[in-house]
């Protein structure tokens, strides 16, 4: 099982922007191209690396059988890239959720679990964190 929030900054992986972000906000939606992509919104709590002055940044995921998005706060990283239909979105990189601590992963689930979430008009799925 794979996720896009990492619990520490990887000393193995070199990305040109890596967060620390609380993702309150998912929808699935299509690429430019019509590929099946998860859009989530994310406030930036401090910027680790590279350069970015946001307080908010949307997070791209191309979404797999085994890719666990949604809401939750931690570290991500990837690249940037400006998506013709969105705008300035940071690609996520993929992280296996069986390096999360016991107490990260029952953080993660806790929030997904509090999570509003319902079916939008086009039949995909949209999430909520509800509070701060």
């Amino acid at each position: 099982m794979q996720a896009i929030i990492f619990e520490h900054v990887p000393s193995d992986i070199d990305a040109p922007v890596a967060i620390e972000a609380t993702i309150d906000d998912q929808a699935q939606a299509s690429d430019a191209s019509g590929r099946p992509i998860v859009v989530l919104n994310a406030r930036i709590e401090r910027v680790i690396k590279g350069s970015l002055d946001a307080e908010t940044l949307k997070i791209l995921v191309y979404p797999g059988a085994c890719t666990l998005t949604g809401v939750g706060r931690g570290i991500i990283i990837g690249k940037l890239r400006d998506d013709p239909l969105r705008g300035l979105m940071l690609e996520a990189m993929r992280t296996n959720i069986r390096d999360w601590s016991k107490e990260f992963s029952q953080k993660q689930m806790k929030l997904l679990q509090s999570a509003v979430c319902r079916t939008n008009e086009s039949g995909g799925r949209e999430c909520r964190l509800v509070g701060p």
